[in-house]
């Protein structure tokens, strides 16, 4: 449950049970930057926090599994409970769920992955029903890292649901 950003520099992370996501500084591939991190591990043993490796954290009973990074730099993730795809803003920690329509409702989404020559088809994994919905995502999103690149000029042919 990790991903870069689209520089490559930064990691990312989410943690079902804290329903937290994290980030760490990268130097190289494989080279996290020291961070003392953020938690009550953190304040006791150094005596104080890293706030910026916390991107934020939900509350109530949702809980956080695979993620995967738009083109812009929002991270997405996929939400068991109160479930959805929630979508965080790096920059300032705000956070949006999208839920999905009544009739294809998963109580645990579990993942995002984008998709089609303009990687604006989102791939969605819901567990609980046992299916993977595809829809058209409100912004590119970043291909995987042994993806096949979109050609530029080119836009979404790839199969579609209504309603998704």
């Amino acid at each position: 449950m990790w991903c870069w950003s689209l520089q490559g520099d930064v990691l990312y992370w989410s943690e079902t049970n804290t329903r937290q996501l994290h980030r760490r500084h990268l130097t190289g591939p494989g080279q996290i930057v020291d961070s003392m991190g953020y938690g009550l591990m953190s304040l006791f043993s150094s005596g104080s926090v890293d706030r910026w490796s916390l991107v934020a954290g939900l509350p109530g009973a949702s809980a956080l599994d695979s993620l995967a990074v738009e083109a812009g730099g929002m991270v997405c993730v996929g939400t068991l409970i109160d479930s959805g795809v929630t979508v965080f803003n790096t920059d300032d920690g705000s956070h949006e769920l999208y839920t999905l329509p009544p009739a294809l409702a998963d109580g645990a989404v579990t993942n995002i992955c984008f998709g089609g020559p303009a990687l604006s088809t989102a791939y969605i994994t819901c567990s609980q029903n046992g299916r993977l919905l595809s829809c058209r995502w409100p912004r590119p999103g970043l291909a995987l890292a042994f993806q096949e690149r979109p050609r530029s000029g080119t836009t979404d042919q790839d199969d579609r649901r209504d309603g998704v």
